[in-house]
């Protein structure tokens, strides 16, 4: 699978905190980057962890923006890809909770219903 988290080390985390908050992973598919409206990465593959080469992106780790307005575009929680519990920053959660935007008290709540947090 290729490297992620801003550590590379499969988890959404990093000792100084990622700027980007990149602490949400999912199972990559490439529906996130059309529904999210990027351009189309995530299809692209990336260096291996654990190997040398390129390998395809299985779970990575999304800004918490991203998140919201996947969730929010792709028709609600049940809608979206499967979020992968424990290599997701549960600092999201903190950030979410503090939040008044609408779109991250539906991350908030979708992270709760997906991880049992």
């Amino acid at each position: 699978m290729a490297l992620t988290g801003f550590t590379r080390d499969g988890h959404c985390q990093d000792p100084n905190d990622d700027e980007g908050r990149h602490h949400i992973c999912i199972e990559m598919k490439s529906d996130f980057c059309t529904v999210t409206g990027q351009p189309d990465w995530c299809s692209k593959p990336r260096g291996c962890m654990g190997q040398p080469g390129e390998c395809p992106i299985v779970n990575w780790c999304v800004c918490q923006w991203a998140f919201a307005r996947y969730i929010q575009q792709a028709g609600g929680c049940d809608s979206i890809v499967d979020l992968v519990c424990d290599a997701t920053n549960m600092a999201a959660l903190t950030a979410y909770q503090h939040s008044t935007d609408t779109s991250h008290k539906d991350a908030l709540e979708c992270i709760k219903k997906r991880c049992a947090a």
